[in-house]
């Protein structure tokens, strides 16, 4: 889970947006460099797998690394526990059903 993590991480340092298929997207917001997160856009964009498959991974390891991510996560929140992405924030389960997600670090500068 740390290389994923250290991608999205590092992404997010230089571009607004990230979509983690089958959970969500990070965005970071311009005004105060917070990071958000959406499970409205969550169909997979090739963003993250393809920079799985840069740092060496093979495309079948991409696709499981992420699988794992995410279900690490959905699977904490169902069980009614909250799943920490260092350096980025805290998932939790919301009222509605859905995934709720607090940032909890220092603002991320696009561009930066």
């Amino acid at each position: 889970m740390e290389l994923v993590i250290n991608i999205i991480t590092g992404y997010l340092k230089h571009n607004n947006r990230i979509v983690v298929p089958q959970l969500g997207t990070f965005i970071v917001k311009p005004s105060d460099g917070s990071i958000i997160f959406s499970e409205l856009m969550r169909n997979d964009d090739g963003v993250l797998r393809s920079l799985l498959i840069a740092y060496g991974l093979k495309e079948l390891e991409a696709i499981g690394a992420i699988d794992r991510f995410v279900f690490e996560i959905r699977h904490a929140v169902s069980a009614g526990e909250s799943y920490t992405v260092e350096h980025l924030g805290e998932f939790r389960a919301s009222d509605n059903n859905t995934i709720n997600f607090v940032h909890k670090h220092e603002p991320i500068v696009v561009g930066g």
